[in-house]
């Protein structure tokens, strides 16, 4: 794939807090149990995996995160 000259940026605005405290509002009844939920962060080298998961982890810093790294070696 050739690089077109452009680059294309998109800003980054992570208010999953705010975004799940109205989710579990807009439900009626009693509350129910905290399910858990995976955030799958993939791209090439240098793309910002790094960035948007250091993000992430600010802005759920109460909550219980696992990182899950995958390394394959071509030889």
């Amino acid at each position: 794939m050739k690089n077109s000259g452009k680059e294309i940026g998109l800003p980054l605005n992570l208010d999953i807090k705010k975004k799940l405290s109205l989710q579990s509002n807009a439900s009626k009844g009693p509350p129910s149990p905290k399910l858990p939920f995976f955030i799958g962060v993939a791209g090439g080298t240098a793309s910002g995996k790094t960035t948007v998961c250091n993000l992430i982890n600010t802005q759920l810093h109460d909550q219980r995160i696992v990182l899950i790294n995958q390394v394959i070696n071509s030889q």
